[in-house]
């Protein structure tokens, strides 16, 4: 990705999906003013980890989809601290354990599928409480699914198939 666009500091829309960027993300962090970043369908890969330094200065997102990639690491806490309205990154190569969920009134849509994710889904998923699109399916889930699940009655899909529940 070129590291011009570090200097584009008024921009607030970025769509670069469907692509061949590789490499790393890193001219990103200094576009603060972004509200939607569309990366999907690129070839961002394993050299770049999404921490919670990626996330810092990318308080006003809103809208985030890296999904195709091969972006790894764990999921930070961070970007459920975001007033992001949809978090997608299904097939990636993200692993580990899926954070404790702060409480979040504003994420509607959260695709994680197809990862590498593992270990049970945290009982505090009811912190995201206004989700209507919830996807795990494709992962290394493991124990029992939540109870907590039945507190997110504004939920239209759901898809937990393809783990290890």
């Amino acid at each position: 990705m070129p590291g011009s666009f570090s200097v584009l500091q008024k921009l607030r829309e970025l769509y670069l999906d469907d692509n061949d960027f590789e490499g790393s993300l890193e001219s990103i962090r200094s576009l603060t003013n972004l509200t939607a970043l569309f990366i999907e369908d690129n070839n961002f890969d394993q050299r770049f980890e999404l921490d919670d330094g990626f996330f810092d200065s990318l308080e006003s997102l809103q809208y985030f989809d890296a999904s195709n990639n091969m972006l790894g690491g764990t999921l930070p806490v961070k970007v459920f601290e975001l007033p992001l309205k949809v978090l997608d990154l299904h097939d990636n190569i993200l692993s580990g354990r899926l954070p404790n969920f702060p409480v979040n009134n504003v994420l509607r849509f959260l695709s994680l599928s197809n990862n590498n994710l593992t270990d049970e889904i945290p009982s505090n998923i009811q912190n995201l409480y206004n989700l209507t699109h919830l996807d795990l399916s494709g992962n290394d889930l493991t124990g029992s699914i939540p109870h907590t699940l039945k507190y997110l009655t504004k939920l239209e899909y759901l898809s937990l198939s393809l783990n290890d529940f």
